[in-house]
């Protein structure tokens, strides 16, 4: 089964600033959260 993306351009949803920042929280959120597990997955392999 072949992926198929669609092009998406943030200036056709982001029309606001809130619309902005609720982006970046939730990018900045997603990437503390991301890179916590790979913590935890790092120290899981060194302590086992």
């Amino acid at each position: 089964m072949t992926e198929q993306f669609t092009r998406w351009d943030s200036a056709e949803y982001l029309k606001t600033e809130e619309d902005m920042g609720q982006l970046g929280n939730f990018s900045r959120d997603t990437l503390c959260s991301s890179s916590l597990a790979g913590s935890a997955a790092a120290t899981d392999r060194i302590t086992a």
